[in-house]
């Protein structure tokens, strides 16, 4: 294996590796780097977990146990015709959206 050469992706990966503390020399290997960015589609919206400054409180909200439990409890609601209740809660409260509820996969077919 080479060191990095400096192409679009090698010069990504090593932004990223840097920002999360590695450092970088003139022969660092591409297989050496801690963070590789695969530049492809995304198949599923928890991929965003391994976006490089996605955090799960970000993603899921404050504390993802508890905002795990809350959307079964939506769920359970939502299958007896309650979902209007906690929508209007939100509103009322003024509480941000997580990452999880606003984004989704567009699939290519």
């Amino acid at each position: 294996e080479v060191a990095l050469a400096g192409s679009a992706a090698d010069l990504e990966n090593e932004f990223y590796s840097q920002l999360l503390g590695q450092r970088i020399r003139r022969d660092t290997l591409e297989s050496d780097l801690i963070y590789r960015c695969p530049n492809e589609p995304f198949l599923t919206v928890e991929q965003l977990l391994d976006v490089c400054g996605m955090t799960p409180d970000l993603f899921y909200g404050f504390d993802p146990e508890a905002r795990e439990s809350e959307r079964l409890e939506r769920r359970n609601r939502a299958a007896i015709g309650r979902s209007q209740r906690e929508r209007r809660a939100r509103r009322a409260r003024r509480e941000p959206l997580p990452m999880s509820e606003i984004v989704t996969v567009n699939g290519s077919g």
